[in-house]
């Protein structure tokens, strides 16, 4: 069995650090998730994953990032990587850099890349990448206005902003991501670079530690904050409006929330981005964040939620930024990618939060998020 000293966990957006965490979290107890990629350990949590936030950045900014992480990381025997499963993001750069310093301190590392995630319907045949069957840069990835996938063959994708020097693996069962795992462990340094799929395959060969993670108390007035515009979201938002929850939008071409209807003062309630099928502009979802994060101060001060669900990996960096958080503290995962984690820091100190990607997760995902802030037992 690997100890969790063995490993290192890195990850390029704060959903994505959060998904892992809780893969891990089901062996260790909570996992610390870092804001930043600072390589500071803290909350005395023996288990953490560094958040780089790289996916949107340039290749060469990536890159940096991660060969600095890489320098942090050298002691370890293993480090995990999580990319996209969608291929988005300079994955080559990110794994360029990350083995760079890694090898800063003279040892030999290979890297495994393994981007399925089979319980998703992502998986890979052949060197390339699928969704529910179809190639992931035809479906419906390829709308994402921030970073569609620029193709579903793996090896192509990582040789457009790096050097390919890894070993791509096909998957198509969780079986098969296991078996990969079993197969490397006994390298003396290996990355792997994979997503939920393989973080749990790694997960399974770690000690379990027997500790009680601090979960947070249910939330009264819950609020779910949807940054992003991937079309699954949309649809998953739609399904909580029809199921009687109030919603705020944002509307980039005014910069701003139409508050005249704010609900009383319990019960969930949703704020959005307005969709770009009904109000698009030419901002990208990146240039919007701020905006939206600052019109979204005053009315978490109006409304004032004890819980925080969120879509989207640029928004929950940008809102946990701004609410002054520490880190999180991911103690479990729920239908596969939603993960439950306590605020540490901040306006928001120990109050629970749930978060998921955009692009992923069934149509009452967003039901099912408030839910999770609202039980007693989550």
């Amino acid at each position: 069995m690997l100890e969790t000293s063995d490993v290192g966990v890195v990850a390029d957006d704060l959903t994505g650090a959060c998904d892992v965490a809780a893969c891990f979290a089901s062996k260790v107890g909570s996992v610390g998730v870092c804001l930043l990629p600072d390589g500071k350990l803290s909350g005395g949590l023996t288990f953490q994953v560094i958040n780089t936030q790289s996916r949107l950045e340039q290749p060469q900014t990536a890159g940096r990032i991660l060969r600095r992480v890489g320098t942090w990381l050298a002691g370890k025997r293993i480090v995990f990587k999580k990319i996209d499963t969608g291929l988005r993001g300079p994955i080559g750069a990110e794994l360029d850099g990350l083995l760079e310093g890694l090898r800063e301190s003279g040892d030999d590392w290979s890297c495994v890349v393994a981007p399925a995630a089979p319980s998703i319907s992502r998986t890979s045949r052949g060197g390339v990448q699928y969704e529910n069957g179809v190639p992931i840069d035809q479906g419906a990835l390829s709308k994402d206005p921030n970073s569609p996938p620029p193709s579903a063959n793996i090896r192509t994708v990582i040789e457009q902003t790096g050097r390919g020097d890894c070993l791509i693996c096909d998957a198509q069962s969780q079986e098969d991501l296991q078996q990969i795992v079993d197969a490397h462990l006994g390298e003396s340094r290996v990355v792997f670079a994979g997503s939920l799929g393989l973080a749990m395959a790694l997960a399974n060969r770690l000690g379990a530690a027997n500790r009680n993670p601090a979960r947070g108390f249910p939330a009264r007035r819950p609020m779910i904050v949807c940054g992003s515009r991937h079309p699954r979201s949309i649809r998953q938002v739609e399904r909580a409006k029809c199921g009687g929850f109030p919603i705020l939008t944002f509307d980039p071409a005014f910069m701003r929330f139409d508050t005249t209807s704010v609900p009383g003062r319990e019960g969930a309630i949703i704020v959005r981005i307005l969709p770009d099928e009904v109000g698009a502009n030419a901002c990208s979802p990146r240039q919007l964040m701020v905006p939206f994060i600052t019109a979204l101060d005053p009315l978490l001060e109006r409304i004032e939620p004890d819980g925080l669900g969120i879509v989207g990996g640029e928004t929950a960096y940008h809102l946990m930024q701004g609410l002054g958080a520490e880190r999180l503290e991911v103690y479990k995962r729920h239908a596969e990618i939603i993960a439950c984690a306590r605020i540490s820091g901040g306006v928001m100190d120990g109050k629970r939060m749930v978060c998921k990607g955009g692009s992923v997760g069934p149509e009452d995902a967003v039901l099912q998020m408030i839910s999770l802030l609202t039980t007693t037992h989550c």
